[in-house]
């Protein structure tokens, strides 16, 4: 009995001393976790260059509203609001069944047209050859003529001298007459060719009238009919569709609004007491997103300043050609930077920030040394620094370098 209680006193005991090792162990191991090396810095306030800041809008260096000239039906939409386009791809159709019925009709009148100038032309053929014929039995006609002539003033002379009996001289008479007769008939037979080309003639303006009325009809039905498909002026992207299949097309209503994306502006109203610090062809900088989606500086740069300021408002309007389109599209919301004065801000390392989900973080430190984790909002990166927008106050102390296993309450020596 005494043996197993003597054994019982050794295991607790055994347990007692195992129990305070392990606690001992972890008071050590506490203790080697309380302290950091790690550099510290002080915030303090910097004096820079100052700027004010304006909001903006990103627009399209380019944007071109896609319209019809007809009033119509539209049967065919290829791209919706977003969609990428390449120059000549097309848009949109309308119904054209108006206006390819009109250039049907010019059609048939210019084949008329042209029906009734061949006619012409065949006429005008017919009467040349029949004018040559003519001319050529006149010429004979007329050769005869003065044959006969000649045999009757002979036979005359003849008769009057009693040479030859006067029927012969008769007979030249009769044979003159009959060549004078000739001639006069060959004469009409020019004239009624003539007529005839004159009166071919007189056809070719009104046929040719015909003809430039029907082409120009034709050629106004055309001008109208490339409005029936409306292409891509440009490679870009479709920023609005304002319409649908089936709805009908009204001359100047935008079906779509094509932009290119391939350089942006920024639109913004500058109040007047700043306009002294633009320049025309100066740069500044733009700020691109929010410290939750994450912040980009480009740069734009000055290409307009209005001439007249609103009389409502007293802002200016302004204009910057972006040097980057990256990230950017229409409609987009900026914050432009104009240079103004001086101004104090806090900066500091950005080492010195980790962050953790979506919210930045610093380690602050207190006189003593223990550290503490802070939330910070800061400005975007530059050359290494990050300026404090909240957070922090001039004169606090961080850690430059964290390390990992800090945590709230430990301290931190250099």
């Amino acid at each position: 009995m005494n043996n197993n209680r003597a054994i019982i006193l050794v295991i607790m005991s055994l347990i007692a001393v195992a129990v305070l090792g392990c606690t001992k162990g972890e008071k050590t191991a506490e203790l080697k976790r309380q302290s950091f090396l790690a550099p510290v810095v002080t915030v303090n306030l910097q004096t820079e260059a100052g700027y004010t800041e304006v909001t903006g809008t990103v627009t399209g260096t380019t944007a071109v509203p896609i319209a019809t000239k007809l009033f119509s039906a539209i049967t065919y939409l290829g791209f919706e609001e977003g969609d990428r386009v390449s120059q000549g791809d097309v848009l949109a159709r309308i119904d054209d069944t108006d206006i390819q019925a009109m250039r049907n009709e010019a059609a048939a009148y210019q084949a008329e047209a042209a029906a009734a100038l061949a006619e012409v032309e065949t006429v005008v053929a017919q009467g040349q050859a029949g004018l040559a014929q003519a001319e050529a039995a006149l010429a004979q006609a007329e050769a005869a003529r003065a044959d006969a002539q000649v045999d009757f003033e002979r036979a005359e002379r003849l008769a009057a001298e009693d040479s030859i009996p006067r029927v012969h001289r008769d007979k030249a008479e009769l044979g003159l007459k009959i060549a004078e007769e000739n001639v006069e008939r060959a004469k009409g037979a020019v004239a009624q060719a003539e007529g005839m080309i004159a009166q071919a003639e007189a056809k070719r303006p009104q046929v040719a009238a015909k003809q430039q009325q029907a082409a120009a009809k034709d050629q106004q039905a055309a001008s109208y009919q490339q409005y029936a498909t409306l292409t891509a002026p440009f490679d870009g992207v479709v920023t609005h569709k304002m319409a649908e299949v089936g709805q009908m097309a009204s001359p100047g209503y935008p079906i779509y609004m094509v932009e290119d994306d391939s350089s942006y502006r920024v639109e913004l109203s500058v109040a007047e007491h700043l306009l002294p610090h633009l320049t025309l062809g100066e740069t500044v900088e733009v700020i691109v997103g929010d410290e939750y989606s994450g912040l980009t500086v480009i740069t734009g740069t000055v290409d307009v300043i209005g001439a007249a300021a609103n009389p409502g408002t007293h802002t200016v309007k302004v204009e910057l050609q972006l040097d980057s389109s990256e990230g950017l599209f229409s409609g987009r919301f900026v914050r432009v930077r104009i240079p103004a004065g001086e101004q104090q801000r806090l900066s500091i390392p950005g080492a010195a920030v980790f962050v953790d989900g979506e919210q930045s973080y610093v380690w602050r430190v207190s006189d003593n040394g223990v550290i503490s984790r802070t939330a910070v909002e800061l400005g975007p990166d530059q050359d290494g620094y990050c300026p404090v927008i909240r957070g922090l106050s001039n004169g606090d102390r961080i850690v430059a370098q964290p390390e990992s296993g800090m945590y709230s309450g430990a301290k931190v020596g250099n």
